[in-house]
């Protein structure tokens, strides 16, 4: 092999049958000598041609996407003594792709093909018998008719515009959406769908027809642009807290400042579940009256009759709310000078709205400190500075809660009395206690230290608010202290 530059070998495959094989280090024509007893075998010297695949370049946009039923072409670079290319394209259906190739120069070749199918297409080129490097190549075809833009409708100033792109039988591909108006564009959002579908929208904000574009691989769709007519909402003027915020349970209304245009409109209200309520229209007067029963944001809708065109700013919210469902926990009847009371406030269910706290005196008014545990759960916090009862005033969008204003008793903090009573109070320490009891059921106090429970004896009265003299028994706990317990009949 080349003189004996190159080494081979060979393998008996019998009946005096050999296989010689030898392996390449340059990419040029090898002789290959092949004798028998000194002699050259006829035919020999026998020429090689050697091909170095890794030399072989393919450019072109014919090897990237390419659309169905338009030529594509690829370029094929190599050494001159290569010979000429062997090229096999494959389309989808298994099926071989009729191609042609065009000699350039020496070592360079076209090939020019025209895919019939959407799908990937499967190209084999050979040099010299030898598939080049990366050979076989994937060639995605696209059909951009195949792609369908669909519910392209007139719309409304401030309101979402939608329509659909079915892109799902044209293959592979980029999508571009553009959408103006009077040369400027407008802001689009695409949400995918799956399987190559997408739904798109945009929120005109000029009464102009708005131009949508939609290219495919950066070819136009079929009858892009689209033309969408956009009209303006109409003006009314309104007014009224069923509009904006009202409570649950009661009548609420707003009004057409106009009276005499409100025929020209129709209403609807919508619940947070979605059902629709009912509503008196009084005509001569313009006004809506209706009486919502959910918590939460109602939805007033009102447009145009009869082209149906949503007046400006349509559709409205209310929020409606409820201050029986806000509830307070942990507020005693009773405290100390000096000493933190901590209370909870849960306007969780409530709806939307204003929560104001405030605690007063017949004196003066008292901070308190309010924290958030969680959306509309709070926590209070306030500190009696006088021996005066505090009323903590809590209401919600100016309307007081259940029992508002709470009444708290204060008293010294440094009495020694304990009293643990049956009501929401707090054991306090006092010299005088206040008992609060519910009738028909026991209540009880206790007496820490055994020298003043000692020392009381017989001076201990309970009295009820009439001042009659109350029944009680005294008992000893485990913890030492001593407990009196009585009945309010």
């Amino acid at each position: 092999m080349n003189n004996g530059q190159v080494p081979t070998s060979a393998q008996a495959q019998g009946n005096h049958t050999y296989a010689i094989s030898f392996v390449p280090k340059e990419a040029k024509p090898h002789v290959v000598e092949l004798k028998f007893n000194g002699e050259n075998v006829p035919g020999s010297p026998f020429k090689c041609g050697i091909v170095d695949a890794a030399k072989v370049n393919l450019s072109g946009d014919g090897l990237e996407k390419v659309a169905v039923g338009q030529q594509a072409t690829f370029f094929i670079e190599g050494q001159f003594d290569m010979g000429d290319p062997e090229v096999k394209i494959v389309g989808p259906n298994k099926r071989v792709l009729a191609s042609s190739i065009r000699f350039i120069g020496e070592g360079h070749f076209a090939v020019d093909y025209n895919p019939a199918l959407v799908g990937d297409h499967q190209v084999e080129v050979k040099m010299g018998d030898v598939q080049v490097q990366g050979s076989p190549f994937v060639i995605k075809a696209y059909d951009v008719s195949k792609v369908a833009v669909s519910n392209v409708t007139s719309g409304f100033v401030g309101k979402p515009v939608y329509f659909n792109i079915d892109a799902s039988q044209a293959g592979a591909g980029n999508l571009e959406i553009i959408v103006s108006v009077n040369g400027k564009n407008v802001p689009n959002y695409v949400q995918s769908e799956g399987n190559a579908k997408f739904r798109v929208n945009f929120k005109p904000t000029e009464a102009l027809t708005h131009m949508l574009s939609v290219k495919f691989n950066n070819e136009f769709v079929p009858n892009s642009p689209f033309a969408c007519e956009i009209q303006g909402s109409k003006t009314v003027q309104l007014n009224g807290p069923g509009l904006q915020l009202c409570p649950a349970g009661r009548e609420t209304h707003f009004d057409f400042l106009d009276a005499s245009s409100v025929g020209s409109y129709e209403v609807s209200i919508l619940s947070p579940s979605g059902e629709e309520l009912p509503f008196r229209l009084d005509r001569a007067a313009g006004r809506v009256t209706y009486a919502p029963l959910e918590v939460g944001p109602h939805m007033v809708r009102i447009s145009g009759q009869p082209d149906g065109v949503p007046v400006e700013g349509s559709p409205f919210t209310c929020n409606v709310y409820d201050v029986d469902k806000i509830s307070i926990a942990g507020l005693p009847d009773m405290g100390a000078v000096g000493r933190a009371i901590t209370f909870t406030v849960d306007a969780s269910k409530a709806g939307e709205g204003t929560l104001e706290l405030v605690v007063t005196t017949a004196k003066t008014s008292v901070r308190a400190e309010v924290s958030a545990r969680s959306r509309g759960l709070y926590d209070v916090t306030f500190v009696p500075q006088d021996l005066l009862p505090h009323f903590i005033n809590v209401t919600f969008n100016e309307e007081h809660v259940q029992r508002s204003p709470f009444k708290c008793d204060i008293v010294s903090s440094d009495s020694q009395l304990n009293s643990s009573g049956g009501g929401d109070g707090a054991a306090q320490e006092v010299d005088e206690a206040s008992l609060f009891a519910t009738r028909g059921k026991p209540t009880h106090f206790e007496v820490s230290e055994a020298e003043l429970a000692e020392e009381l004896g017989d001076k201990l009265r309970i009295v009820d608010p009439q001042g009659k003299s109350c029944k009680f028994e005294r008992a000893n706990t485990k913890s030492g202290a001593t407990r009196y317990t009585t009945f309010r009949t």
